[in-house]
């Protein structure tokens, strides 16, 4: 999985539309029977984007989009990144992404991002339901060594399992009979490579299509996105709705929040 911040443009002069903060997470699902054949072609694509050959090994390099291969033409992060888009449609690695708007309201309710990060990782198992019924799936993100992202996604996963231990999977909204423990990894992880770089081209997707001024390297990205469509099982950035409770609720707070989210929705948007 992979996070992705949109925020706000700050150049008002060009009069081009103003961006919205959202905030998004992007998970790929990724058979356990691949691995080979993953681990090759993905550094092999590294090793045609720096022209490294059996007599010349560099150290390899961390794969972030947002700092990819910096001293290499623009050509070249073209031809990776379709390099991975490709890997992704030969092994048919499926792509989930759900974000939210950061509304004044959504901030008030959530208080920090990474609230709101849990609740797009809640999303993107709901998302999950119809896989669950068939695989297991173990959720794998970046850590970024914080107890906040802890107790928002490992955390979460831990409460499923305690309360389905409790009540039943049946009275959850959420099935964990398939549903592993979450892992951690670094930067250093090939497959989170591989979610970085599909969460970014998604997001220059999202900025090109809601009408954005955005940079031409970034609209070439937007392009190459659209290859992914074949894969994309669910992809919206919602706007969280606020509503007032009914006479006579009883609970925390003046509004209750809604999920908009159906877990076989499919979106490209």
């Amino acid at each position: 999985m992979d996070e992705q911040y949109v925020e706000p443009q700050t150049d008002r002069s060009k009069g081009t539309k103003q961006r919205k903060r959202c905030l998004s997470l992007t998970g790929v699902l990724i058979p356990t029977n691949v691995h080979s054949t993953f681990r090759q072609r993905f550094y092999q694509e590294i090793a045609t984007a720096l022209n490294i050959d059996g007599n010349n090994i560099p150290e390899i390099p961390e794969i972030h989009a947002s700092n990819l291969f910096r001293e290499q033409p623009d050509a070249v992060k073209y031809h990776f990144l379709k390099g991975i888009v490709s890997i992704c449609l030969d092994l048919n690695f499926l792509i989930y992404r759900v974000g939210y708007y950061r509304t004044l309201r959504m901030d008030e309710s959530f208080k920090d991002p990474k609230s709101i990060l849990g609740l797009c990782f809640l999303g993107l198992l709901s998302c999950l339901k119809d896989q669950l019924i068939q695989n297991e799936i173990w959720p794998v993100m970046e850590t970024d060594n914080t107890k906040d992202q802890d107790r928002h996604f490992a955390g979460q996963v831990q409460q499923i399992d305690y309360l389905s231990s409790l009540i039943g999977r049946e009275c959850m909204s959420i099935d964990n009979c398939n549903l592993g423990e979450l892992h951690y990894t670094t930067k250093r992880s090939s497959y989170g490579s591989v979610a970085d770089c599909i969460s970014y081209m998604l997001d220059a997707r999202f900025l090109l299509s809601s009408g954005h001024e955005i940079s031409p390297f970034k609209r070439k990205l937007a392009e190459i996105a659209v290859e992914l469509d074949p894969l994309i099982m669910f992809d919206e950035i919602i706007e969280m709705k606020f509503e007032k409770p009914p006479s006579g609720y009883i609970g925390e707070g003046p509004f209750r929040y809604t999920f908009p989210i159906s877990p076989t929705a499919r979106s490209a948007k």
